[in-house]
């Protein structure tokens, strides 16, 4: 397995759904080439590595085939959030050892920012 990178989780987290367009591509086989997506097209779908993309769509495009999207894989998308919780958890933690303050703005998420953890408004029967 081709360990994810700090940069790589970020960017991942950060796209809606884990979709990716052709324009990110080229950055993440730059990245993490064996990044899993998922490849949705009209008659069904598959799992490939993002290096072999390409290889794996000419044949579709040549036989006429609609491709709906290109997703990455679930378990890479939680792999991502998972290390991007464990960063963030870390950083509060030195800043609380340290004693540096903690910059945060209840704005960010719809909840109370205690020190340590956000107490969600929201209602608890959704």
């Amino acid at each position: 397995m081709n360990p994810i990178t700090p940069e790589v989780a970020a960017w991942i987290v950060s796209k809606p759904c884990g979709f990716v367009t052709d324009k990110d591509m080229p950055w993440l086989v730059e990245r993490h080439r064996l990044c899993l997506l998922v490849v949705r097209f009209e008659c069904g779908r598959f799992i490939c590595p993002a290096q072999d993309l390409n290889v794996f769509l000419e044949p579709l495009e040549k036989a006429g085939l609609h491709l709906r999207d290109v997703s990455i894989a679930p378990a890479e998308l939680e792999e991502a959030r998972a290390l991007v919780e464990k960063l963030r958890r870390e950083k509060i933690r030195q800043a609380a050892i340290t004693g540096h303050k903690i910059v945060f703005d209840e704005r960010d998420c719809g909840g109370v920012f205690d020190g340590f953890t956000v107490s969600s408004d929201a209602d608890p029967g959704l």
